[in-house]
């Protein structure tokens, strides 16, 4: 019978024994809020979860047994604005390869301890309001993809404590007009002292902290144009020897922290 119709937010949290969603909530068409929280119990989501089109925000955490969701469960959710997906070490929802475009009202995602977590889902290609992307602790993230620069809405990027975070494709930040803060943090095998793109990207850019990245021997050239920086951390980054010359257009910065790094001069 098709109960809970009026339903808006619902929160299932510390529920061991939850094995399913209830199949109540697929002709609920309100539904704005859906939050689930250590259900340990809890294996996959429904093939009708795709139903829940007028949802707005999304959380999964601290599911130990979800696997990958049935195909397309992301597809119809086209009101979501808020993703979060965290501590869900089985859960890998890379193979979402649908190409249509879907999530075009998605604002925040955060992914978090994902471990199986292999490649951005394609789905979000094709969004162009995402505002705030989190990445950490998915070990299992090799690359980002060439589609990512078109995320040209980005305000807000962060990844951390990804351990196979390799070199990102040429020119991924070069489209990043809008982004104002990024930080990236703990990716010992993330060069981006390469991104030596001269296009005026990060024009926005507010503040930039890179820390624990072993491999980063230079600035990469895209920062140049970052005029209206004011925050520039540095931490732990032993191959960063030198600064660049142009860092004398900075006009704008407030703070600088420079921390166990090996700088033996300020350029600017």
């Amino acid at each position: 019978m098709p109960g809970l119709i009026s339903l808006h937010s619902l929160q299932l949290s510390d529920l061991p024994k939850l094995a399913a969603l209830p199949k109540v909530l697929q002709h609920n068409s309100v539904l704005k809020t859906l939050n689930i929280r250590h259900c340990p119990g809890l294996m996959t989501l429904p093939d009708w979860f795709g139903k829940l089109t007028s949802l707005h925000l999304l959380s999964i955490s601290d599911c130990s047994e979800l696997k990958s969701p049935g195909e397309g469960w992301l597809e119809n959710l086209t009101s979501l604005k808020d993703l979060a997906i965290i501590n869900c070490p089985e859960l890998n929802f890379s193979d979402e390869d649908n190409d249509m475009p879907v999530l075009r009202s998605l604002h925040f995602l955060v992914l978090q301890a994902l471990p199986k977590l292999a490649a951005l889902p394609k789905v979000l290609q094709h969004n162009t309001v995402l505002e705030s992307l989190h990445i950490s602790y998915c070990p299992g993230l090799m690359t980002l993809p060439n589609w990512f620069g078109k995320l040209t809405s980005l305000q807000r990027l962060q990844i951390f404590d990804c351990s196979e975070l390799k070199s990102p494709v040429e020119g991924w930040l070069e489209n990043l007009t809008f982004l104002k803060w990024l930080n990236i943090s703990n990716c010992p095998e993330l060069n981006i002292s390469d991104e030596d793109n001269d296009m005026p990207g990060l024009i926005s850019l507010h503040s930039l902290q890179l820390s624990d990245l072993p491999k980063l021997v230079a600035l990469p050239k895209v920062l140049q144009h970052s005029t209206a920086l004011e925050t520039l951390e540095i931490r732990r980054c032993p191959g960063l020897m030198t600064l660049p010359d142009w860092m004398s257009d900075y006009r704008c910065v407030r703070l600088i922290n420079l921390q166990a790094t090996n700088l033996d001069a300020l350029a600017y």
